[in-house]
């Protein structure tokens, strides 16, 4: 580990402002660094959620997730219609076992 800067090394005005400059950026210039970073990296997200929640014609997973929908949509649909159907048929099957042949 590298020992402290020794103060009573800077003995005219342009070395203690270049001493200020130095602490300045690193007060000053690390959290406005990470205030940029945090921004973009939130910008991304943004665009990345965007992505994948907005229809944008097919190639989103939101466009995707649609379609699966439409499609599970159109089996229920056709299952409630042969389920209606059979319960018909059914109807008819069972109303000819309650009649009696003729003789």
């Amino acid at each position: 580990m590298n020992a402290p800067v020794d103060l009573n090394l800077i003995v005219n005005w342009p070395q203690a402002m270049v001493a200020s400059v130095i602490v300045l950026a690193v007060v000053i210039g690390l959290p406005v660094v990470n205030i940029i970073q945090n921004r973009a990296i939130k910008q991304q997200n943004e665009r990345a959620l965007t992505t994948l929640t907005t229809n944008n014609g097919g190639s989103t997973v939101k466009d995707r997730l649609d379609k699966i929908v439409s499609k599970l949509d159109e089996v229920q649909s056709t299952q409630q219609e042969h389920g209606e159907r059979l319960s018909e048929l059914e109807a008819v099957k069972g109303k000819h076992r309650t009649e009696e042949p003729a003789h």
